[in-house]
Parts: C-alpha cells; sequence; structure tokens
C-alpha cells in the first residue's frame, strides 16, 4: 500500500484549506460592513403598557413604572435602537410581527 500523501497533495490540501479560510474572512468582513449600516429597530407598544398598568396601584407607583419604561427606551435606543411605537405602524411586511392597534374603530 502506497503512501497516498505525498508532498504535493499535502501542499495542494494546505492551499485548499488557505483558499477556503481566506474566503470565509471575506464574507464575514463584508456581512460586518453591511451590518454598519443597518439600525436594529424595536417596536413598543406604549398604550398597551400603560393600559395594562394595575389599577390599584397609587399615581407615585404609576410614575415610577412609566419612568422605569421612559429610562429602558433611553437604554434602547443609547444601545444603537431604533425605537417606535406600534401605533405608528401604518403598514408592515407579513413576515415582520407586529400588532397594528385599530383606530376608532378603523381596522
Amino acid at each position: 500500500m502506497g503512501n497516498h500523501l505525498t508532498p504535493h497533495r499535502l501542499a495542494l490540501i494546505a492551499l485548499t484549506g488557505c483558499m477556503l479560510g481566506g474566503l470565509a474572512l471575506y464574507e464575514n468582513g463584508i456581512l460586518k460592513a453591511r451590518q454598519r449600516f443597518l439600525t436594529p429597530i424595536i417596536i413598543i407598544d406604549r398604550l398597551n403598557f400603560v393600559r395594562t398598568l394595575p389599577v390599584d396601584e397609587d399615581a407615585h407607583q404609576r410614575i415610577n413604572r412609566l419612568e422605569d419604561f421612559e429610562r429602558s427606551l433611553n437604554q434602547l435606543k443609547d444601545a444603537g435602537y431604533l425605537v417606535l411605537d406600534a401605533s405608528a405602524i401604518l403598514a408592515a411586511p407579513p413576515n415582520l410581527w407586529a400588532h397594528i392597534p385599530p383606530r376608532n374603530g378603523v381596522p
């Protein structure tokens, strides 16, 4: 049985590995460059948040919850997110989950 891994074949395997690795790094660089131009978006439903606040809370507790909510929005903004309210979505593609609340009885 002869040696199938001759120096030429080993060199070819090494060269192929280097080429594939270089291609992977190149593609990764392209993806990272594209991501720099994409802003992540988050959609919140402020009206639903306010509606679901417990009714038995006093005004101080409600104010604290609203301030916490606003702080969370600012943290998202500072992290680079575009924060939208669900009431501002007029249309969305079907693969994007976004509950669009009815406006004054208009679906």
